[in-house]
């Protein structure tokens, strides 16, 4: 019977201080930044910075165009047709350019760089 209540008491121990360690590591997890999350852009650095300056940090990332279905990534957050960031109502998506419209100010965000046209190009042109 003694054997038992050793076992016991052996057996309690060591769940105790695995859960102690499974709260140490949770601690130690909850301080690591998420490495899925955009990097902050810099206007956010300034503080309160005004819809106009945030508009010309907008980065498109990615596009989604599927029949009717159409999906933009910009500063990490899934928007559509019709929803607004920073003030900007997005009005149309391509599969490589979105426009968003504020206050008459016009804003299009290309997903492919102009130069990288420009450099494929040439090198169509050299060949």
């Amino acid at each position: 019977m003694k054997h038992n209540h050793l076992m016991w008491g052996i057996w309690i121990l060591a769940l105790q201080l695995s859960t102690a360690n499974l709260a140490l590591a949770q601690d130690e997890l909850a301080n690591l930044p998420d490495p899925t999350r955009p990097s902050p852009a810099a206007g956010a650095s300034r503080g309160h910075a005004s819809a106009v300056d945030k508009l010309a940090s907008l980065r498109l990332e990615s596009t989604l165009v599927s029949g009717d279905r159409r999906l933009a990534i910009i500063n990490g957050k899934i928007l559509g047709i019709g929803d607004l960031i920073y003030g900007a109502s997005i009005k149309i998506i391509t599969p490589y350019l979105v426009i968003l419209e504020r206050q008459g100010r016009i804003v299009t965000l290309k997903l492919v760089k102009d130069k990288l046209t420009r450099r494929r190009g040439l090198q169509e042109a050299a060949r």
